[in-house]
């Protein structure tokens, strides 16, 4: 396998992060220190600023936008009692928490959303009264199914089925990337996360979708995201693949990096790599983003 460049001594900036753990009571205090855990991290490995992205469904506004995904039939057991049991934070005193945070490094406010068909506009609502200074767009969900979720939630056995989930995949990242709301796409192809891939057959097929979709996001303004956590997972590679990157830096699009850590100990993991592999797709720059304005910079 190649080897990568030796490692630069400067991320500009980790824009994927989480602050919430599972299934623990949260408290304003709590969320204050882990933001000043983060800080010290990035700063400790040389990432000149973060952003934080926490799920939509860690807040209560969202409840009943995404209902229908733990509520009525053919709901997965698995996400009933996960998604019924969150929607716990405050969305306010998240944004406010953040705002008034002073730490090791600058902070950006941000928010991963999930692309829900037919609630795109009172997710729009929701977010409104806020300064984001961007937002992470998200495919999580097909339909009721979370297929990031575990290899034994939704995933069938058949080849073709596999086949269908890709191209649907790809259809619905193409219209979240067209609603207007992100201001980058992240995990492109998350759809591989448990090493899935389409059949030989239906490859082609696939990758046109993929392209498709592409091109869709370079006309929307849309960035996408060059996200890490993909080596830490089953996958064990970056989000998205090399050749994926490759066609987007040939239509333009800009990028974003980030380690998707939900953990202090994976802020700014594997994005010395992202940075490499950004290069070796034949990228020279990178976004930061400040009240939805965005900013282009030298790659390390």
């Amino acid at each position: 396998m190649e080897s990568m460049p030796a490692e630069p001594a400067f991320v500009p900036a980790d824009y994927h992060m989480h602050l919430f753990l599972d299934n623990e009571p949260w408290r304003n205090e709590e969320l204050a220190e882990r933001l000043r855990v983060l800080g010290r991290m990035a700063r400790e490995r040389a990432v000149g600023e973060i952003g934080i992205s926490e799920h939509i469904y860690r807040f209560r506004q969202f409840r009943e936008v995404m209902r229908d995904l733990y509520e009525g039939e053919g709901t997965h057991p698995y996400i009933r009692d996960w998604l019924s049991n969150d929607f716990r934070a405050d969305l306010d005193l998240y944004v406010e928490t953040i705002l008034s945070a002073r730490l090791d490094v600058p902070l950006r406010l941000g928010l991963e959303v999930d692309y829900l068909p037919g609630r795109m506009e009172l997710i729009r609502q929701i977010l409104s009264p806020y300064p984001w200074d961007y937002l992470l767009g998200s495919v999580h969900f097909l339909g009721r199914w979370g297929f990031d979720i575990a290899p034994e939630i939704g995933w069938p056995d058949d080849p073709e089925l596999i086949d269908e989930g890709w191209l649907q995949y790809w259809q619905t990242w193409r219209q979240a990337a067209e609603c207007g709301l992100f201001s980058s796409m992240a995990h492109p192809d998350l759809f591989k996360k448990f090493g899935h891939r389409p059949s030989p057959a239906a490859a082609p097929q696939v990758a046109e979708a993929a392209r498709t979709a592409l091109v869709a996001a370079a006309r929307a303004g849309v960035a996408i995201e060059i996200n890490s956590a993909g080596l830490r997972k089953p996958v064990g590679e970056i989000y998205p693949s090399l050749s994926l990157l490759q066609e987007a830096r040939a239509v333009h699009l800009p990028i974003t990096l980030g380690s998707d850590a939900h953990r202090a100990e994976d802020v700014g993991r594997g994005l010395a790599e992202a940075i490499a592999f950004a290069r070796r797709a034949g990228y020279a720059e990178m976004l930061l983003f400040c009240r939805q304005r965005r900013e282009a910079i030298a790659l390390p």
